[in-house]
């Protein structure tokens, strides 16, 4: 009985001093705004390569804004998010029209999994509001609301206003900064 128990014993040790195999899992400090950037550490991307569909009957004009957006962090090399035509990927892009709010843009209804990696989202574009503003300006935020598909957060500093992700719609930056982009890689484990 005693030699079982030991064989028992050594039997848990050596399985539990084994390294997991296809961990996907990463380790994630948050930072913050004086940092320049602020992981979502509940709700980020698990790697660099990611994607999205858009709502079918989508304009073309509307479809411009998000791969601009996009394009504009594919550039930095940090993360390559694609458009996909299945709807099981877990990002979705739509329109919607609402006078009565000044929300431009919003990046919602999103679910992680137990490492925080994202496993649904959503990001809707107001049409109300983004039909009066530039393709450029439009682009830019949607390239700010890729940023929180990535993982990060808004940041609201004064200091940040030359910040991609900063919060307000004054903002500075039309594309991901060095400090998005260092942001960005730390989000998805680079």
């Amino acid at each position: 009985m005693k030699t079982l128990c030991k064989m028992i014993l050594a039997f848990f040790l050596i399985f539990s001093l084994l390294p997991v195999q296809n961990s996907s899992a990463h380790s994630c400090t948050a930072y913050g705004e004086t940092y320049g950037y602020w992981i979502d550490c509940s709700n980020h991307q698990a790697g660099k390569y990611f994607s999205y569909n858009t709502a079918s009957g989508m304009s073309s004009l509307y479809q411009t804004f998000v791969t601009g957006g996009v394009g504009k962090w594919n550039s930095t090399g940090v993360v390559s998010i694609s458009r996909s035509s299945s709807y099981s990927i877990n990002g979705y892009v739509h329109t919607y029209t609402d006078s009565n709010t000044s929300i431009v843009a919003a990046f919602y209804n999103y679910v992680s999994n137990g490492s925080g990696h994202l496993t649904q989202w959503s990001i809707k574009m107001n049409t109300a509001i983004m039909d009066g503003r530039t393709g450029a300006k439009n682009q830019e935020t949607m390239a700010h609301e890729m940023g929180h598909a990535i993982g990060l957060n808004d940041l609201y500093l004064s200091g940040n206003q030359g910040v991609l992700m900063y919060g307000y719609s004054d903002r500075t930056a039309t594309s991901p900064t060095s400090k998005d982009q260092t942001g960005a890689a730390k989000a998805v484990g680079n």
